[in-house]
């Protein structure tokens, strides 16, 4: 089982299969862009970000042979949207989306690929360790990192794992908030949010990381950053698209999705009726501190104290 889920490709007439019933490329990719995620559910939003990717990669590497790598997180991941649903159903939605993918890409230089072996893991597995497997697979080539701003930002923040060693060993193609053009014009800029997250200093996570204030080191930082222009909010994400599936929007459900994607969604339905439709596949809201009820609490601990001195 394994062996076949070490890599998945979508259908293209450069492909050639090996003994395992594996596709592979007959061309090795000398640029590669790392897309990981839970994808728990694909949505159409993701394939326009995958896609976007794989042009940007392109634009910015015309010369090379340019793959996206599609890494869906382990199934022991700490997110309820992923523990919530069987494997194999995370695993086929995702597989529709990458052969689709492949299927409208019309660029010989770029293809889409999806790798499991975080999928595999028994362990969650950090950013970084993911991308040393990737570079381990794929000897000589440049592997650049695919995310949304906030992840970015929170990895220029300090507050991912050895987020030094991801900030000073790769590049990053980032698609922002929104797609305000006056806004994303800032995100480069040594005042703009992605400079102020590296000099941001509150991080408390990673304390042994420290901030980045030498303006050129921050220059030469940002200007490793390319930007997409995708609208990614949370109407088109999967927590918005499990809010409609658990409301039984049926139109707007067809609306979030790939059309192929749709169409695997609905044939795992029939096996499963309540697919992403309970409460479940929701992380709990974290617990606030120092709210009110906390504030009255001190309060009246104060006062009891206040009363007790006064005896």
């Amino acid at each position: 089982m394994a062996s076949f889920f070490s890599s998945l490709f979508g259908s293209s007439n450069e492909q050639t299969s090996d003994d395992a019933g594996v596709e592979t490329r007959i061309d090795e990719p000398t640029r590669i862009a790392w897309l990981g995620g839970s994808f728990s559910p694909p949505t159409k939003a993701h394939s326009i970000v995958a896609m976007e990717i794989g042009k940007k990669l392109r634009q910015i590497y015309d010369k090379e042979r340019c793959r996206v790598c599609i890494v869906p997180v382990s199934k022991n991941y700490g997110k309820a949207s992923v523990k919530c649903v069987d494997p194999n159903v995370r695993f086929e939605l995702v597989k529709s989306m990458v052969e689709a993918l492949n299927n409208e890409n019309t660029d010989t230089k770029l293809d889409f690929v999806m790798e499991t072996y975080e999928f595999e893991s028994t362990l969650p597995v950090a950013t970084i360790d993911s991308l040393t497997t990737l570079k381990g697979k794929y000897p000589g080539a440049k592997i650049i990192i695919s995310q949304g701003q906030d992840n970015i930002e929170a990895i220029f923040q300090r507050k991912w794992t050895r987020s030094n060693d991801l900030i000073d060993d790769y590049e990053f193609i980032m698609y922002p908030r929104n797609i305000n053009d006056s806004d994303n014009a800032k995100l480069n800029s040594i005042d703009g949010p992605l400079a102020n997250a590296l000099k941001d200093d509150s991080t408390t996570k990673f304390k042994n990381i420290p901030p980045y204030n030498d303006q050129t080191q921050i220059s030469a930082i940002l200007n490793k950053v390319y930007i997409i222009n995708v609208d990614y909010n949370d109407d088109t994400s999967s927590s918005g698209l499990r809010l409609l599936i658990r409301n039984d929007k049926s139109e707007e459900i067809k609306s979030k999705f790939h059309p192929a994607v749709y169409e695997k969604f609905l044939e795992l339905k029939t096996k499963d009726e309540n697919l992403y439709k309970t409460m479940d596949c929701e992380d709990a809201p974290k617990q606030k501190v120092g709210g009110r009820k906390s504030r009255k609490s001190r309060k009246s601990r104060k006062s009891r104290k206040s009363r007790k001195s006064r005896k």
